[in-house]
């Protein structure tokens, strides 16, 4: 998955999950909406996509959860509300995912 693909599917879930009301209300966001030019995309980025990828393969929660709350903005209530997870194993698991980036990430 693109990296900007990610980021418009993210902010997505997150207008998904803050209804005005409190009623949730679905978003859809393509690339073709997004009107950015492929020279755009930064390499970090791209590593960072691929580094994404790579932790799916390994652990898929960890990978969703990186991207709700970085790409997504996604506060931990909100983290909790979607994916049912406790404070504690939503705060582990987050911890653990930013340390296999951080060394995922310099190693390239």
């Amino acid at each position: 998955m693109a990296a900007k693909e990610i980021l418009f599917q993210q902010d997505a879930r997150a207008k998904l999950l803050r209804g005005v009301d409190g009623i949730a209300r679905a978003v859809r966001v393509t690339l073709a909406d997004a009107h950015v030019p492929a020279e755009a995309v930064d390499t970090d980025l791209l590593d960072l996509d691929e580094a994404l990828t790579r932790l799916a393969a390994i652990d898929e929660r960890k990978a969703e959860l990186i991207q709700l709350n970085y790409f997504g903005g996604l506060t931990f209530r909100e983290m909790e509300a979607l994916t049912g997870l406790s404070s504690s194993t939503l705060d582990r698991e987050l911890r653990l995912a930013r340390a296999w980036m951080k060394a995922e990430l310099s190693r390239e």
